[in-house]
């Protein structure tokens, strides 16, 4: 028999917020709360970092996926170094 694999998570890599207008969000995020802004795909999504971690903005691909909440990407040990 297979035996699972022992997964380990070990932080927080980047969290995704959905956002509507792109440029109004940058705006917010870099001139209001003053994050670091990494760069911008025009009128797709926008990077920042908090510490090590990326935000994302990001307009929703889908009707399905326009929701209020933010999505995580954990990193683990073994895959930290392609993120």
């Amino acid at each position: 028999m297979n035996e699972p694999k022992a997964v380990s998570l070990a932080e927080i890599g980047q969290i995704s917020v959905n956002v509507h207008d792109v440029d109004s969000a940058v705006a917010f995020y870099k001139d209001t709360l003053g994050m670091n802004h990494l760069f911008t795909v025009p009128g797709r999504m926008a990077f920042f970092d908090c510490s090590g971690i990326r935000l994302m903005l990001a307009i929703p691909e889908r009707p399905d996926l326009d929701h209020p909440s933010s999505d995580s990407l954990l990193q683990s040990p073994r895959h930290r170094s392609s993120l």
